[in-house]
């Protein structure tokens, strides 16, 4: 697929599949990494998942795991992330300069929960950085899930609604049955290890059963407009300070990259992020 190509379905219907971003040679090392550093951040997962009950936040799904900034102890996977294609295609949906905004991990085990209709930040309405609706309607932010376990109806691929990219809400705010009410028109993300689901970031999705016998997993990656300010999920920074002090929302903060991390990736990808290099 062209970098045209996947701007034009990406404009038309919020989401496509690009298919081999990984290649065949570099999955299983990626494949291998990314579980050891789900497993590492597991009993993070859990200690978040108790913070977010006693808070009062809706809870995630069950039977699901998340890491966070995974960057940043596998920085050689920025050549993934910054793959030649998808920065044609981010620069031409987003403009020059975007940045990426996180690099984070999910694993749905077998028997999971199905999820929440919602749109990704900074369209959630459950974070505290959260674009308030009616939302313009622009492309303010992409998504992209690097497949590394085949995706489909069996394994729990992720479900999407087609063209609800173009609407200027998302369930994330609405009620229960808003939330969770299956749709006549959702799809399911199909892929093999080493594809990308890539998507607007507005376009609503849920994290779908997974009724395999194995994980199904994946990266789960954002891509930022250069306008889009970033400093409220910069702890420490003024604007995270504020947040703290006036929201309600769920934290959304995004761990800094070390400096010897950012060091260590190509040239090619430094670019998207060295705006996020602890100083």
């Amino acid at each position: 697929m062209r970098a045209d190509e996947i701007v034009e379905r990406v404009r038309a219907e919020g989401w496509c599949i690009v298919e081999g971003i990984i290649p065949a040679l570099d999955l299983p090392e990626v494949q291998a990494e990314v579980r050891e550093e789900l497993d590492r951040q597991s009993a993070g997962w859990s200690a978040e998942v108790s913070r977010i009950s006693n808070a009062g936040f809706q809870m995630p799904p069950k039977g699901i795991v998340h890491a966070q900034a995974v960057i940043n102890r596998l920085p050689w996977l920025a050549r993934h992330v910054a793959n030649p294609l998808l920065i044609e295609a981010g620069e031409a949906l987003l403009g020059r300069y975007f940045k990426v905004s996180s690099v984070g991990a999910i694993v749905t085990y077998p028997g999971n929960e199905r999820g929440y209709w919602h749109a990704d930040w900074p369209f959630n309405q459950k974070l505290a950085t959260t674009l308030p609706s009616p939302y313009p309607d622009a492309v303010m932010n992409l998504s992209a899930i690097f497949m590394l376990s085949p995706f489909n109806k069996q394994t729990g691929g992720t479900i999407l609604l087609p063209g609800s990219h173009r609407r200027s809400h998302n369930p994330s705010g609405g009620s229960h049955t808003e939330q969770f009410e299956p749709h006549s028109a959702e799809v399911t993300a199909s892929g093999k290890p080493g594809d990308v689901l890539f998507y607007d970031s507005r376009l609503w999705h849920c994290v779908a059963p997974n009724l395999s016998a194995g994980p199904r997993m994946a990266l789960n990656v954002r891509y930022s407009a250069w306008w889009l300010n970033l400093e409220f999920r910069r702890k420490g920074s003024p604007e995270y300070e504020r947040l703290l002090r006036d929201s309600k929302g769920k934290d959304n903060s995004v761990p800094l990259i070390p400096q010897a991390a950012f060091d260590s990736m190509p040239e090619s990808a430094k670019p998207f992020f060295a705006h996020w290099v602890e100083r």
